[in-house]
């Protein structure tokens, strides 16, 4: 038992000093924001954003430039508020805890009423270097867009609500993603394989692929139709490509499936135990 806690309060200690070193790069990224705050007031269908220093207002609703800065400066001041609480939590009690706090809770609230501004919740949440990474001309799968019914926050439409949610969900979280990304697998080695393969080589186009802060990718794939035989095939197909050509490792993989989703939470937790670690 000693052992087991040993271990257990390891794995704390390195959750903390990632936290750590996530709330450092935030803090020498707010030192460069520009001085003071805003306001946002909604009139019809209009949104009126004001830039406020010492009591003073300026419009600046149509500066977009500094309308985003001054959004992701209180994203991440919200975003430390949120580690020092949640954080502090696991440090005095020992213990995961992915339940949203009260500034988890403001944190949400202050991106929907961004988006319901018109503002792109990814330019507030991610750092450039991701908001590059995510909007970068891709190949992707062509499913046509008249087929995508569901749209996420920043507006990525999906094919399904399921997908939908955990898009909205690694919105919120500021996790860059990109969706049904073209990906080459090598399948040389299986016997059956269905579909086009070109010399050894086949096309996969998982869900969601999470770029990490060290560059790895996370696969995240949700099985949303387990009741059909051909579908399961071909899941198992590509997750069998993916592990025996070292596209993605265990660590890196994560599957869902519909009946996870039921609960509300259940994203937010896969999110804080699965990704966030790596980011």
């Amino acid at each position: 038992m000693a052992e087991e806690m040993s271990a257990f309060q390891k794995l704390i200690s390195f959750l903390i000093q990632l936290e750590e070193k996530r709330a450092k790069l935030w803090k020498e990224e707010l030192k460069k924001m520009p001085a003071g705050g805003f306001t946002m007031e909604t009139a019809g269908d209009m949104t009126y954003i004001d830039h406020v220093i010492k009591g003073n207002h300026n419009p600046i609703t149509h500066d977009l430039d500094l309308v985003y800065k001054l959004a992701r400066k209180r994203y991440l001041k919200l975003k430390l508020r949120e580690h020092e609480t949640q954080y502090g939590f696991i440090y005095n009690r020992h213990r995961i805890d992915p339940r949203p706090n009260r500034y988890t809770a403001r944190i949400r609230e202050f991106l929907i009423r961004c988006k319901n501004a018109n503002l792109d919740m990814m330019r507030i949440t991610l750092s450039p270097e991701q908001y590059q990474w995510v909007h970068e001309d891709y190949p992707h799968d062509v499913i046509e867009p008249g087929e995508r019914y569901y749209e996420t926050y920043s507006g990525v439409r999906m094919r399904s609500k399921s997908e939908r949610d955990i898009g909205n969900e690694l919105e919120i979280a500021g996790i860059p993603y990109r969706y049904g990304q073209k990906v080459t697998m090598k399948v040389d080695w299986m016997e059956g394989v269905q579909g086009n393969v070109r010399d050894g080589w086949k096309v996969y186009f998982p869900d969601f692929l999470i770029l990490t802060a060290t560059g790895e990718k996370i696969v995240w794939e949700h099985l949303g139709r387990l009741d059909l035989s051909s579908y399961r095939s071909r899941n198992a197909e590509k997750f069998a490509a993916g592990r025996q050509g070292g596209y993605v490792s265990e660590e890196m993989l994560i599957l869902t499936v519909e009946h996870d989703l039921e609960d509300g939470n259940f994203i937010r937790g896969v999110i804080a135990r699965r990704i966030l670690p790596y980011m």
